[in-house]
């Protein structure tokens, strides 16, 4: 089930990893 439930998440996983990149640039941007 587990295994069912992450391949699902996929796609929500890349999102998630995009937006997390973008934050991160911002606040360096914002920290500098």
């Amino acid at each position: 089930m587990a295994k069912k439930r992450k391949s699902e998440n996929t796609g929500l996983d890349e999102v998630e990893k995009t937006m997390y990149t973008t934050f991160c640039g911002a606040a360096n941007s914002l920290s500098q």
